[in-house]
């Protein structure tokens, strides 16, 4: 199974004020650390891991897949997949489609966003979204119990 993680306001603090983690240990993670994680994110996500999920990225940012990837290792999480806005919008040009993000389109099973537009869109075209909000402290129980359903 895929579970796709947004960044902004998700994972990432941009304007919101997420508590972030502490940053890892050792001067190569922090040369590679371009944005710190939301508190309870590298525990939350090698305990998915370990339960077999795959861990990827899906964000409507242009962040560079690359420094994306380096990000999450620096914290101990290989992803899976990134899905960055070019890779999103040559895919949906592809299909045809003008959607804000498409999980299904990169085989992922379940979203977690901060959008409700994007939550919409996914009761709209078929597709399961977390909604997380910036400042809700029980996100990482939330999106427990919806990876425990499938």
């Amino acid at each position: 199974m895929r579970i796709a993680f947004d960044l902004d306001d998700t994972l990432v603090r941009t304007g919101s004020s997420l508590k972030t983690e502490p940053p890892p240990l050792g001067w190569l993670a922090n040369l590679v650390i371009s944005e710190p994680l939301r508190e309870g994110t590298s525990s939350l996500l090698k305990e998915l891991k370990a339960q077999g999920w795959q861990i990827w990225v899906y964000t409507s940012s242009f962040r560079s897949r690359a420094m994306v990837r380096l990000n999450f290792l620096a914290y101990g999480i290989p992803l899976g997949g990134v899905v960055n806005q070019d890779v999103h919008d040559q895919t949906m040009e592809k299909m045809g489609k003008k959607l804000l993000k498409y999980p299904p389109a990169f085989g992922i099973d379940l979203l977690v966003d901060d959008s409700v537009a994007v939550y919409d869109e996914g009761r709209t075209e078929g597709y399961e979204v977390v909604l997380i909000d910036p400042s809700d402290p029980e996100w990482c129980e939330r999106v427990r119990r919806a990876c425990a359903r499938r």
